[in-house]
């Protein structure tokens, strides 16, 4: 053979040194023949083990956690996810100083302006403090938010780097994914405690910090140990978002829907050369209809249901007669009468504004109608009517007299006292709340109040016969200031004592 065949693959036989040997010194004991059988031999066997050795599940695991998860291999990465957190941690900490300075400096202020000065309420004789004024309360509230804004800023990217390390250990060993999932939501969590502060008074710092770096700590040191191929506790489980509820999510779906109609309705209206349009006007009317339980506040004002008819009875500027009389069938059959009253009377003003004076008392006597002919002593009558209801009986009155609704009212009490409720309910006035925050306005809020006087079409003495019997233990309010001696006073019974203290006042009159 030549050298390059003495070489070749086809030409090879592996042995063992000292068999290669013998073969070489006793040639005549082996023969190229034999050596040829032996090779083939050797190659089948191989063909035959290669072709049938296949590995279970467990052996793969075996072999990958030796390939993969041994300590030496892991070592680097182990470093990598703990010194990463740790860096992340410590300048989270050194961070804190600065928004806490600033809200010490709140504080420091707010304490100087409260102590300038103080007087007593003169009806309930509670003690009035100074309180900084809303440019203040602004001013300090941006410096905070500047300072929180640095901190994400510089610490953002080291808690990206807890990820970014936290992803390598993941790939390098697939047995640790619940451990890395622990460290990467501890690691949002640091960076969202580290820029954020407690709006609430006093102001002052919580713990959210504190436990954050706990969590990464813990987190990184079990993921560490899983790594080294230890058997650290379970990683806890993620927080589950609750189930959002079907109804609050229609309701702001409704909400997005009203408000998005409205801003076409307002935009249409504002070219005047435009035709009337009944299709968006009959889109913002049953819009409308699906938030009828938003407080008549001013906070909330583009929900209110005088907002919404204001901007559907624009949009009849340049209909017909025939078309404004279909409209006006349209609205009256809608319920709750509340809408059907915030839609009619908003289009009695448009139609009177345009001197279309037969077209404005048709639809005054609709509504009229409508008020004079629905049950007001059933539970049905009375849903949705008392939030947003107060118009219906206050056009009533003006269109009339006081003395019709209050009789129609009156008449109510006396053939279905358990309608007392509904009548207090929808007497009283809303009024916003707000909490006063150092991110002021805070949160908003409505409550229901009589504060000053009882509408003129109450029912007032048929109102106080059935509170009477109902309610006997309720007592007439101290001052439109007093919420009761009951701690959880019921808000029916605080508004009854209410209506019973200008019951007395008016009568003394």
């Amino acid at each position: 053979m030549s050298a390059d065949d003495n070489r070749a693959p086809e030409n090879l036989l592996l042995m063992c040194l000292p068999h290669s040997s013998e073969i070489d010194d006793f040639e005549d004991r082996y023969s190229p023949e034999l050596l040829q059988q032996w090779r083939l031999a050797q190659r089948e066997e191989y063909e035959n083990i290669r072709q049938s050795w296949t590995i279970d599940d467990d052996q793969a695991a075996e072999i990958a956690e030796l390939s993969f998860g041994s300590p030496s291999i892991a070592a680097p990465v182990i470093t990598g996810v703990v010194e990463t957190a740790e860096r992340a941690i410590l300048r989270a900490l050194s961070t804190r100083s600065g928004p806490a300075g600033t809200a010490a400096a709140w504080r420091a202020y707010r304490n100087r302006i409260r102590g300038s000065g103080a007087g007593r309420d003169h009806v309930t004789g509670e003690i009035l403090y100074a309180e900084p004024g809303a440019a203040d309360r602004q001013r300090h509230a941006d410096i905070l938010r500047a300072e929180l804004t640095a901190v994400r800023a510089e610490l953002e990217p080291l808690t990206d780097d807890v990820q970014a390390k936290t992803a390598i250990a993941r790939h390098l060993n697939p047995s640790t994914a619940s451990w890395c999932d622990w460290v990467t939501r501890s690691a949002g969590e640091l960076l969202a405690a580290a820029s954020n502060w407690p709006w609430v008074p006093p102001y002052e710092d919580n713990e959210r910090l504190t436990e954050a770096v706990a969590a990464l700590r813990e987190a990184a040191s079990a993921l560490a140990a899983a790594l080294r191929g230890e058997d650290p506790a379970p990683a806890p489980a993620p927080p589950t978002a609750p189930e959002p509820d079907p109804a609050v999510v229609a309701f702001e779906e409704a909400k997005a829907q009203h408000l998005e109609a409205l801003e076409r309705g307002r935009a249409y209206a504002s070219v005047e050369a435009n035709p009337y349009n009944p299709a968006l006007r009959t889109e913002i009317a049953d819009a409308a209809g699906n938030v009828v339980s938003i407080w008549p506040v001013w906070h909330v004002n583009a929900y209110r249901l005088d907002t919404a008819g204001r901007v559907a009875a624009t949009l009849i500027r340049n209909a017909t007669d025939d078309e404004v009389v279909a409209v006006i069938s349209e609205d009256k059959a809608r319920r709750p009468l509340a809408l059907v009253t915030a839609l009619l009377t908003e289009l009695w003003h448009v139609l009177r504004d345009a001197e279309r004076h037969h077209l404005a008392d048709q639809t005054r006597d609709a509504l009229l109608t409508e008020l004079r002919s629905h049950d007001w002593t059933t539970e049905d009558g009375w849903i949705d009517n008392t939030i947003n209801g107060a118009p219906m009986f206050t056009y009533w009155a003006h269109w009339t007299t006081p003395e019709e609704p209050q009789s129609v009212l009156a008449d109510v009490l006396r053939a279905a006292p358990d309608r007392l409720e509904d009548i207090v309910r929808v007497g009283g006035e809303w009024i916003q709340r707000h909490q006063q925050a150092f991110d002021a306005p805070g949160l908003i809020s409505a409550v229901l109040e009589y504060r000053d006087n009882l509408p003129t079409w109450f029912p007032t003495e048929a109102v106080v016969t059935v509170a009477g019997n109902r309610y006997p233990h309720v007592k007439p309010a101290t001052s439109k200031f007093d919420r009761g001696t009951e701690s959880e006073i019921p808000s029916i019974e605080g508004l009854i004592a209410q209506v019973l203290r200008l019951a007395n006042e008016a009568e003394a009159s």
